[in-house]
């Protein structure tokens, strides 16, 4: 009886420490954001900015096809 009291003990402690590691992990994340937000990360940029993304031509669309299309069929037949 003294075992199976202990090992009820044991489990208790166990989720104890477990929720309040979780807790204080989760403050943690909270804590990290709140700095984060107060720098801005998701300002627009000032001054000049450049274009990242282009328009693709419509050759290299054809091009990504054929690719897209053989690995298909790679992959299909296991050639």
């Amino acid at each position: 009886m003294h075992n199976s009291l202990a090992k009820v003990l044991d489990l208790i402690k166990m989720m104890v420490s477990f929720a309040l590691l979780t807790l204080l992990f989760y403050f943690l994340i909270n804590w990290v954001a709140g700095i984060l937000d107060h720098q801005g990360l998701d300002k627009e940029p000032s001054g000049k900015s450049v274009q990242v993304v282009e328009r693709i031509p419509e050759e290299t669309k054809e091009s990504i096809n054929e690719v897209t299309r053989r690995l298909v069929f790679f992959y299909w037949y296991g050639e």
